[in-house]
């Protein structure tokens, strides 16, 4: 079991060593750069910030972030992550890196999204209140939501609308220190609707886990948790 922990949280530890920013397991950071801008990380996030006389890039490594851009016209504000890129001038988003995609959400402004390392190349504006899921190979989808959602985490929430239950996991992941597993593909596909906070992920978990009768959350050791069931 340590060597599962070890394994699954070795990646994201060798990027974030490496970063001008990061943040712990289950630690918030909010980060001001010298242009005014605003960047709050998420648990288990990371970034590169270069900012120059004409150009303000961001590199997104691992995790989550929101970006509180000041506006600058003359210096377009990119963030990059696996291929993806966010470009604005005065807005306010939030980026996220999954293992096969990346999510962005606009709470206001507007950001252009490019996409190159697909075929064709593809783009997309946002507004406020679009949200896009751009995956690593395959078309982006994407949708509107509450603006007052798009970066909820940042105090401590996680809003859910249907999602399986893989993905509250995922997003869980970073706010608990040791090992979360979701025992059979069932359980992982099960979908919830809720509020959840990610500042206590093991009673967030029991709180998914009663949405559905036959879906069991044990918390086998401290730092073990076992979703069963479906």
């Amino acid at each position: 079991m340590a060597a599962s922990v070890a394994l699954v949280a070795l990646p994201g530890l060798m990027l974030r060593l490496g970063a001008d920013y990061a943040t712990s397991t289950g630690e918030w950071r909010e980060v001001r750069l010298a242009d005014g801008s605003l960047i709050d990380l998420a648990p288990g996030g990371a970034i590169d910030v270069a900012l120059t006389s004409d150009r303000r890039d961001i590199r997104l490594l691992v995790g989550q972030a929101f970006f509180e851009v000041a506006a600058d016209p003359a210096r377009p504000f990119e963030v990059k992550g696996h291929g993806v890129t966010a470009t604005v001038l005065g807005t306010g988003f939030s980026m996220r890196l999954g293992g096969d995609a990346a999510d962005i959400a606009v709470r206001h402004g507007l950001v252009r999204v490019d996409h190159e390392s697909v075929t064709p190349p593809e783009s997309r504006r946002l507004e406020s209140g679009d949200w896009l899921h751009v995956p690593w190979t395959g078309p982006m989808t994407g949708g509107r939501r509450p603006v007052d959602e798009i970066g909820a985490w940042r105090v401590g929430q996680l809003v859910a609308h249907n999602q399986p239950i893989a993905d509250i996991v995922e997003e869980l992941r970073p706010c608990f220190d040791g090992l979360i597993v979701i025992a059979n593909a069932s359980a992982g596909r099960r979908r919830v609707s809720g509020v959840y906070n990610l500042r206590e992920p093991v009673e967030a978990l029991r709180a998914v886990g009663r949405a559905h009768a036959d879906i069991t959350v044990t918390r086998l050791l401290p730092w073990l948790v076992v979703i069963s069931g479906g």
